[in-house]
C-alpha cells in the first residue's frame, strides 16, 4: 500500500512537475473549485447511517483513507459536511500533515475539514486531490501565518491558493492511473 502511494505521488511529480509550465494559465484554488457541500444533522434519519469520515481517519502524507464508522455508531450530534463521490476532502487542521482523501461514497465528515469539489469541466477530482498532497501546496501552506496552538488553514488562505493549470488530458490520464 505505502509503495502504491508512493508511485502516485511520483506520478504526480512526473506528469505536472512544480507546476511552473509558463505556457499554462495561472488561477487561484478558488477559481477551480466550490466549497458547496451542505452542513446537515447527523442525528436525522436520512443520514445516520452515513460514515463519518473526520482528519483521524486519513493517514497523514499520502491520502489513505481508513475504515470508517457510521454518525450513529460515533454518536455524532453537531453538523456535519454532507460529501458524495465528486468531492476531496481536505483537512483544514494541521495542514503540514498533509491529510486529503477521496472518498467513493456519500457521507458525512467532519466541520474540520473541506469538501472540494472541481467548478470547471478542465478540472479533475484526483488532480485536485493530488495537488492538495503535493510540494507545492505544502510550501504555499507553510508560508502562512502560524495560529496559536493549533494551526488551521481558512477558506481566505486555501481559495488564495495559485498554481498552472496542466491541460486537462494530462489530469484525465492521472485520473485513470
Amino acid at each position: 500500500i505505502h509503495l502504491a502511494h508512493d508511485f502516485l505521488r511520483a506520478v504526480f511529480i512526473d506528469m505536472f512537475g512544480g507546476l511552473d509550465i509558463a505556457s499554462n494559465p495561472t488561477v487561484r484554488l478558488a477559481d477551480v473549485v466550490t466549497l458547496d457541500a451542505p452542513m446537515v444533522d447527523p442525528t436525522h434519519e436520512d443520514f445516520a447511517d452515513l460514515l463519518h469520515v473526520g482528519p483521524d481517519r486519513i493517514e497523514k502524507g499520502n491520502g489513505q483513507l481508513m475504515e470508517c464508522e457510521t454518525a450513529r455508531a460515533e454518536g455524532l450530534i453537531s453538523k456535519k459536511f454532507l460529501f458524495d463521490e465528486r468531492y476531496v476532502l481536505y483537512s483544514k487542521i494541521r495542514p503540514t500533515l498533509k491529510k486529503c482523501a477521496l472518498a467513493e461514497f456519500r457521507g458525512l465528515c467532519s466541520a474540520d475539514m473541506y469538501p472540494v469539489r472541481p467548478s470547471r469541466d478542465d478540472m479533475t477530482r484526483e488532480f485536485i486531490w493530488g495537488l492538495l498532497l503535493s510540494d507545492v501546496f505544502d510550501r504555499y501552506v507553510s508560508t502562512l501565518a502560524d495560529r496559536a496552538n493549533i494551526p488551521k488553514l481558512n477558506r481566505v488562505e486555501l481559495n488564495a491558493f495559485e498554481f498552472r493549470v496542466p491541460p486537462v488530458e494530462l489530469q484525465r490520464k492521472y485520473s485513470a492511473i
